[in-house]
């Protein structure tokens, strides 16, 4: 079985109401799953080969300061959620989310993406 088709299988039996909804819009099943998973692995490549790097160039550069007081809240967020990382637990990251979203903001992934208007929208 190839790479995809185990992704593919994945998706599409984790992905149960994402696909209703896909369904309930008029989209075959299918589809909705190789749509989920193209856009899940192209940001996840994105986020690795662009924006990664950028982190970790302004943490960097940030200093000891700023070094110690993520590993701190970063540590007391996993310790308080039973050692493992969870989405709800990066919610509470204050600190980490103003990081993740300064870099974004001084050196975006796509600094001139922009999109125009074809019709009125509503």
């Amino acid at each position: 079985m190839g790479s995809y088709k185990k992704l593919y299988d994945f998706f599409y039996n984790a992905s149960g109401k994402i696909l209703d909804e896909g369904e309930k819009m008029g989209i075959q099943r299918e589809e909705v799953c190789h749509n989920l998973l193209f856009a899940t692995c192209f940001n996840s490549y994105g986020g690795m080969k662009i924006l990664f790097p950028s982190l970790l160039k302004f943490i960097g550069q940030a200093g000891m300061k700023l070094h110690k007081q993520l590993a701190e809240e970063i540590r007391m967020v996993v310790q308080s959620n039973g050692g493992t990382v969870t989405m709800s637990g990066m919610e509470q990251m204050e600190l980490m989310k103003s990081v993740v979203y300064e870099t974004l903001r001084i050196d975006p992934p796509v600094p001139l993406q922009y999109g125009k208007a074809k019709k009125d929208l509503v």
